[in-house]
């Protein structure tokens, strides 16, 4: 069936993505056409410079929650994936060694 064709709402149904993608409830439906193209070839190296994060939202979070104890968490983390051989990804140390990469994607 062509998606013209179906009965039923067609659209991107996602989570509130901050500054990135408003949503007023726990999910909402975008339209395909609101979606950005993907440069996947130059997007998704690992660098995550398609992220970004309002200064002021980041403050906030610095009041609220010890970096200090992120920090633990993820050498946690790192500690156990080398003990049990588990290869992270490549881009994980890169993604959540970054506060602010990490709080603009609220979920």
């Amino acid at each position: 069936m062509k998606i013209e064709n179906s009965p039923f709402q067609t659209a991107w149904m996602s989570f509130d993505l901050g500054l990135h993608r408003p949503c007023d409830g726990t999910y909402c439906f975008y339209d395909y056409d609101s979606l950005p193209p993907i440069p996947a070839e130059s997007t998704f190296v690992g660098k995550f410079e398609w992220l970004s994060i309002d200064p002021q939202v980041l403050a906030n979070i610095h009041a609220q929650v010890g970096e200090d104890a992120l920090a633990s968490k993820l050498a946690h983390i790192k500690a156990e994936a080398q003990r049990l051989n588990i290869a992270l990804p490549q881009g994980f140390d890169a993604f959540m060694g970054n506060e602010a990469l990490r709080e603009s994607i609220p979920s």
